[in-house]
């Protein structure tokens, strides 16, 4: 049987960060996001040299790449965004004579000011297409200098949008997992996909880890880990063989030795994760964060799962109540990673699952729970009281880079990022809750 493979392409870039940048040049930008292969073949859609056969097909894949430049344009700015965060904190001091005007501009005025900053900004833009020898035959190009200048005011504008305000709910709280270390995690989550593990596996994670965080405090309140995001830092898919334990005898009805099953080759992936799992409780869940460390289970998705290595020195355990300290740690997260979070759209069928995944390459097809084959009724040998034949239901997930939970502001994020397990007498689905 053929496999569709649908990885995560996550390349880690350890110079996707401020510090790095600067220790490499003086520059306020990051160039790259800008010059490399793949936004020039952005460029070369946008300005019409590679058409596409249908108007229709030439609206969708035109409109996916619109959202690419302009995240690509927040991406080259991201440098600066967090060179203001520093100074705002009190971290850095501002020297007049060091920064150009509009970077010192962008640095110290008011954020509703920022808007004013476009032309200069827009300079900067086209200087660093001219100094990239592939890029360069885009700078200043008739169908490329109102588009880019219209995306890094839209830019501008989502920067200076007040974050609206979520209502508090007193028995919610956020608990956030970072840097776990999995290994060997079934890639393979149904017969014919291989690349994110199967979503009711990472759900079967988080009830085994509410479990044993209940069985370990002891206490009379409901605890509840109701729904979960998950942020995706590295993967590495490949094809290997366990060896499994010895089961099997090797001759049967008398005295012999106990031998080893089959070996044979699966795709497994090694992943680094964060996760937010979002617990409804009235406990202060804060005040057992040692218990919480020792309740995480030893297993995610046919594979183990560690915490960070000690030398990294990293809390890994974290209870977040405040919705503006939840933001604060998403936005800041690599830029590499991607948050896998549930699609509002979803095909109806194989077709159209190849035509969606063709015209945006943000979707990914998961594996994500189970359609009914016939009613749930009692059958000899089931070990519960009911059973019923199931196939794998697929759907599209999408990825999400953190600088567009930035631009998006906090509600979005709240809204659209969480999954959480759906039943009924038809399905079993882990989709947006």
């Amino acid at each position: 049987m053929n496999v569709l493979f649908s990885a995560l392409d996550i390349t880690v870039d350890k110079h996707q960060t401020l510090l790095a940048s600067r220790l490499r040049s003086d520059k306020y930008f990051d160039d790259g996001a800008l010059t490399d292969r793949t936004i020039c073949g952005v460029y070369r859609h946008l300005i019409g040299t590679e058409s596409l056969a249908t108007n229709q097909k030439q609206r969708h894949v035109r409109s996916y790449q619109v959202k690419k430049l302009r995240q690509r344009i927040a991406l080259w700015l991201l440098p600066l965004i967090e060179l203001r965060e520093q100074y705002e904190q009190s971290q850095i001091s501002i020297d007049d004579l060091k920064y150009p005007s509009v970077v010192l501009d962008f640095l110290t005025q008011s954020e509703d000011k920022f808007v004013l900053l476009t032309d200069g900004l827009n300079q900067y833009i086209h200087l660093s297409l001219q100094n990239n020898k592939f890029s360069s035959r885009y700078a200043y190009h008739p169908k490329l200098v109102s588009l880019l200048k219209m995306e890094l005011t839209t830019i501008l504008k989502k920067l200076t949008a007040p974050t609206e305000e979520l209502p508090i709910n007193g028995n919610e709280q956020y608990l956030y997992l970072s840097d776990l270390q999995v290994f060997q995690a079934l890639a393979l989550s149904s017969p014919y996909l291989c690349g994110v593990p199967s979503m009711t596996a990472i759900w079967g994670f988080v009830h085994q880890y509410q479990r044993s965080f209940v069985e370990l405090m002891q206490v009379e309140d409901d605890i509840e880990f109701s729904s979960f995001a998950i942020f995706f830092k590295q993967e590495c898919i490949y094809t290997g063989s366990v060896l499994p334990e010895a089961s099997k005898l090797a001759e049967k009805r008398t005295i012999s030795s106990v031998k080893r099953t089959t070996l044979k080759d699966e795709y497994h992936s090694d992943l680094v994760i964060d996760m937010i799992i979002k617990v409804k409780t009235s406990v202060n869940i804060n005040n057992y964060i040692s218990l919480l460390q020792s309740a995480l289970p030893t297993r995610f998705a046919g594979g183990s799962i560690l915490q960070p290595d000690l030398s990294s020195n990293i809390d890994w355990v974290n209870v977040i109540n405040d919705h503006e300290q939840l933001f604060h740690q998403v936005k800041g997260l690599p830029n590499y990673g991607e948050w896998l979070i549930p699609e509002s759209q979803q095909p109806a069928n194989v077709f159209e699952l190849s035509s969606f995944i063709e015209a945006d390459q943000s979707l990914i097809p998961i594996s994500a729970g189970y359609h009914f084959l016939e009613y749930p009724n009692e059958r000899d040998g089931s070990l519960c009281s009911h059973h019923v034949y199931a196939e794998n239901a697929l759907m599209l997930a999408k990825k999400v880079k953190p600088i567009d939970i930035r631009l998006g502001k906090i509600k979005p994020f709240h809204k659209n990022a969480f999954w959480s397990l759906d039943v009924n007498s038809s399905t079993i689905l882990i989709k947006k809750e």
